[in-house]
């Protein structure tokens, strides 16, 4: 179990600030941390990437983000074309023409993935030529939104939206192009463990996602840490390439923005990013900075 899309490896129109936001006391909201630099302040939000249709963000979140001259993601989805980014993944997610999936796949995981496309009602001809990184983030995402998740729901869309209305500048740390070439580029043993942790994702019951879900809401960050953790322990080098790789790249523009920025920055990734002892909270804080929880 992984839980990449809801917070791992995408309708609000206004903000009125009620009360001054400021990094003191811990509260049952979604974790922020708040790290001092030269002259500004970084709000660290963990997101989820997908969330129910009707949510909307907790009252701290948009409290953090009126506090927030400008908007850091893992990409700037202002700017994003779907068409664009839905050619550029094919491109670099078919096989060639003489393979096929199942040939990629050791006999367990393509047992499970016939059962998966069966049970989901999938015609197995619209994977056939997909590599397995690219079947893992299909079956993925069909198998949240068939739950009810929206990926127009999610912090990173709501956000895009409210600092759109508000013509606040969005800047992503990874182009769509990066982030795809990091699937891409996976070796194929990554990639049929990505679809692995997939697959067993596909059985989750609703009410184990319900209790990810409520731990990201109350912030109760070392419930959640257990939750996105599961299924990498099999899997480290999965792990590394996805999150700790990427934490270590973009600790150098988070130091940057701090030494060298005076405006405040809303910084919002997946809640796997800034847990544990490679997370984005623990390398700042072993880089120097204040770090405290909102």
């Amino acid at each position: 179990m992984s839980h990449r899309s809801l917070a791992g490896t995408l309708r609000l129109t206004g903000l009125v600030l009620i009360a001054q936001f400021t990094c003191t006391t811990a509260q049952a909201d979604p974790a922020i941390w708040c790290v001092q630099g030269k002259h500004n302040t970084l709000y660290l939000l963990g997101t989820i990437h997908l969330l129910p249709s009707d949510e909307q963000l907790a009252d701290n979140i948009q409290r953090a983000y009126a506090e927030s001259e400008q908007l850091l993601m893992e990409m700037d989805m202002d700017d994003l074309d779907v068409t664009t980014i839905q050619t550029a993944m094919m491109q670099a997610g078919l096989l060639p023409a003489n393979q096929n999936l199942s040939s990629q796949l050791d006999t367990t995981t393509r047992r499970n993935l016939q059962s998966a496309i069966k049970a989901m009602g999938i015609e197995s001809e619209r994977l056939a030529h997909f590599q397995p990184w690219l079947a893992a983030l299909t079956l993925e995402q069909l198998h949240y939104v068939s739950q009810g998740f929206d990926a127009d729901s999610g912090v990173e869309s709501q956000l895009t939206r409210m600092a759109k209305h508000d013509h606040k500048p969005i800047q992503g740390l990874e182009t769509v192009q990066q982030q795809i070439n990091l699937f891409a580029g996976m070796e194929r043993n990554a990639q049929q463990d990505l679809l692995r942790q997939t697959l067993e994702e596909l059985n989750e019951s609703p009410d184990e996602v319900q209790s990810l879900l409520q731990a990201w809401r109350n912030g109760d960050i070392e419930r959640l840490q257990v939750f996105l953790q599961q299924g990498f322990d099999e899997s480290p080098q999965l792990l590394n390439l996805l999150t700790t790789r990427r934490n270590q790249q973009w600790l150098s523009t988070l130091i940057t923005l701090l030494e060298q920025q005076s405006d405040d920055y809303l910084v919002a990734v997946g809640a796997l990013h800034l847990l544990g002892e490679e997370g984005l909270v623990s390398l700042l804080q072993q880089a120097g900075y204040s770090v405290t929880r909102q």
